[in-house]
């Protein structure tokens, strides 16, 4: 399947018989390929979004692909049928708020139920009130509430799960007692380093300590969900950082070109990953570091590191870094049980160096993944000048 060059993968999104890729363009424009591999279905929709419409977060329900978004700062929810490229535009508005006062916390997709929840945050009185709005697939309002109208909390997160006898358990986190640790804290937090690297934080931090001080070493976590062992709780976390670049474009003062130059986000870097288990009073009990570098560069944060759905004795993680797929298992008593990395994934053309290559890692079933993404590949025996450089999208089942 060709994309055109102007096309870029934004999001990703799969079910249990649909892997769903967005692409987008400059101009709004969209294109969505679906693949159904049990029949072996390629499907494309193209389409346009309004101008000035910012959208992320795809979920897929039924035969539409949802995204939250945002049109010149007012929230709306994006339906479109990835089969027939249909839209719809459903505006989020609660009573007596601005559109502009209101922001999508998250939304939820409950794929069993044909149902998509939306979570809502505005700012009222010195309070954050979370309202609820309720779905059918055919993006239809089924039914709106006040979630925190007689909850004196800070909703900080929250999903939904619907039970046999037909209720809804929602289940999340709101502010409460908390114990703060100083990534310093934990043993291994700067193992990704170098030896002299490491030196000199640790160095620092003993001047700060011997001054009555302490080191902060700031860091964005894109976490993981928590997961819920005998004894306690283990976190996963994937450390990253935002990059910049310059950019350099020409105006025109009094009739002259004049060079400027701006600074424009250029993408998250992924540099390592972080779990602990903490006890059911939140004290630290373990903590192990690793390393993780991404070939990708994201502009909006998402989680490299693929995970089974059920625990059993250990964590059992797996991951792309370095040009290189890697299975890590670390048991519920902080010891790395397995840590193994890949051969590069190849073409099958001995002739093709391979460039760069990202990749995305799914859980799939059992006990296999789906590897996908993007490889810059070059080959100088192909014949035509045209085809010795090309990037292409590949998949790969892989094995734990």
């Amino acid at each position: 399947l060709d994309i055109d060059n102007s096309y870029i993968l934004g999001e990703t999104a799969s079910t249990e018989n649909s892997l769903h890729n967005f692409y987008r363009n400059r101009k709004g424009e969209f294109i969505i390929v679906s693949l159904e591999p049990l029949d072996r279905e390629v499907t494309e929709v193209v389409g346009a979004f309004p101008k000035k419409t910012i959208v992320q977060s795809m979920q897929i329900l039924g035969e539409y692909a949802f995204f939250k978004g945002e049109i010149k700062g007012s929230p709306y929810l994006f339906a479109v049928n990835w089969r027939t490229g249909k839209q719809k535009i459903v505006p989020i508005q609660i009573d007596n708020f601005k559109s502009k006062k209101i922001v999508i916390k998250d939304y939820q997709v409950l794929e069993d139920e044909r149902e998509v929840f939306v979570f809502l945050q505005v700012f009222y009185k010195k309070n954050l009130e979370l309202h609820i709005i309720q779905l059918n697939e055919e993006s239809e309002k089924t039914n709106q509430y006040h979630f925190t109208d007689d909850i004196d909390k800070n909703i900080m997160s929250i999903s939904v799960s619907k039970t046999d006898n037909g209720k809804y358990i929602f289940t999340g986190t709101y502010n409460s007692f908390v114990q703060y640790y100083n990534w310093l804290e934990l043993d291994n937090f700067l193992s990704y380093l170098s030896d002299r690297k490491q030196g000199r934080i640790e160095k620092k931090n003993e001047r700060k300590k011997a001054k009555g001080k302490q080191l902060t070493y700031n860091y964005l976590i894109a976490d993981h969900d928590v997961q819920f062992v005998e004894d306690g709780y283990v976190f996963l976390g994937e450390a990253y950082y935002p990059t910049y670049r310059m950019e350099y474009y020409t105006s025109y003062q009094n009739g002259l070109p004049v060079t400027q130059t701006r600074t424009v986000f250029d993408g998250y870097q992924y540099t390592h990953a972080v779990v602990a288990k903490f006890g059911f009073n939140g004290e630290l009990i373990w903590d192990e570091t690793f390393e993780m570098f991404p070939a990708e560069k994201p502009y909006r944060v998402k989680r490299f590191i693929s995970t089974p759905d059920n625990l059993e004795d250990a964590l059992y993680m797996v991951f792309f870094s370095n040009g290189r797929i890697i299975t890590k298992a670390i048991n519920f008593d902080g010891i790395v049980i397995e840590n193994k990395a890949s051969e590069e994934i190849l073409t099958d053309n001995q002739n093709d160096t391979i460039k760069y290559t990202t990749s995305n890692l799914d859980y799939w079933y059992g006990d296999y993944f789906l590897a996908f993404g993007f490889q810059k590949i070059k080959n100088k025996e192909e014949a035509k000048r045209k085809d010795r450089k090309r990037k292409v999208y590949y998949m790969t089942k892989i094995s734990y």
